[in-house]
């Protein structure tokens, strides 16, 4: 089964992401955990989350043969693939093949939109097949559910990809995302 964990920034998906894997691990289960090269924020080849918890992992890029990774681990009861928005579409569709293939549950966890509100790649092809789709909620600053990544520091925001945390991005609703665009685009 493909599982697509999708949230706005700060919303625990790291953090659901570790205690899941943990919870494999402790029934003796066999997994595989991947993270994307571009969140380096941490150090390399690490799955980290901002409460502090980690684990170390495969890091892959948009040239990265996962079906092949996965191939290559087998027997694995489960994948988990943290910063899946970062997948290129072939690479969604290659997991879904290993699902097939090997019967294995993939969880990926990653964001639905950028900062300007358009799908990233992999989270629009994780959307239209996957098996199964969770949405980790998290709240605006108003109290309502944050569905919108604002970023408030407008240094290049022709670059859909910028990493970074709290420092960089704040989880809005959409009432409150469309304000602080409109007013930074008025300034």
């Amino acid at each position: 089964m493909l599982t697509f964990h999708y949230s706005a920034m700060n919303a625990g998906k790291t953090t659901v992401l570790l205690g899941s894997a943990h919870n494999y691990e402790e029934n003796n289960k066999q997994i595989l955990l991947l993270n994307s090269v571009l969140d380096n924020r941490f150090g390399e080849h690490k799955i980290a989350s901002r409460i502090g918890i980690s684990k170390p992992c495969i890091s892959y890029s948009k040239d990265t043969d996962i079906y092949d990774i996965i191939r290559s681990k087998t027997p694995l009861d489960c994948v988990f693939i943290d910063e899946a928005q970062f997948l290129t579409r072939e690479q969604v569709w290659s997991v879904m093949r290993a699902v097939q293939d090997f019967t294995l549950n993939v969880k990926c966890f990653g964001l639905r939109t950028n900062f300007k509100g358009d799908l990233f790649e992999g989270s629009e092809t994780l959307l239209a097949i996957s098996d199964e789709l969770v949405n980790i909620k998290t709240i605006c600053f108003c109290g309502k559910i944050a569905t919108m990544n604002h970023l408030k520091k407008k240094g290049n925001s022709d670059v859909c990809i910028q990493i970074g945390g709290n420092d960089m991005y704040e989880s809005l609703c959409f009432f409150h995302w469309s304000v602080k665009n409109l007013k930074s685009e008025l300034m």
